[in-house]
């Protein structure tokens, strides 16, 4: 669930195929604008792009466990951000939602 001062925004998103599954909006006092964040999911849909391809992706450890996925869409990429942890602790990698392939991080 997302929440903003003026809204309100469930979006429920099968992770087997990455459709929306419900989505459900409130608004406090306007009717205006959409949400970048189901405009983000409906273009994974469209895409047939799943959180499964970017886990596919990352090749976890066996032993790792996924801490966190998000969906970003910055700057016109699209991309996943996974963060687990595993025998190596902790560990975050960026997936390219169009080419499913890793986008390269530099640690501070």
């Amino acid at each position: 669930m997302y929440k903003r001062q003026d809204k309100k925004i469930k979006v429920l998103v099968s992770i087997s195929d990455g459709s929306i599954v419900n989505e459900e909006k409130s608004r406090l006092f306007s009717w205006f604008s959409d949400d970048d964040r189901i405009d983000t999911a409906k273009k994974l849909a469209q895409m047939n792009y799943s959180i499964l391809n970017a886990l596919e992706a990352v090749e976890l450890s066996e032993l790792a466990l996924v801490k966190e996925i998000e969906v970003e869409n910055k700057q016109g990429i699209l991309y996943v951000e996974v963060e687990s942890y595993g025998p190596n602790g902790k560990e975050e990698w960026l997936v390219d939602a169009n080419t499913n392939q890793l986008i390269p991080m530099f640690k501070k």
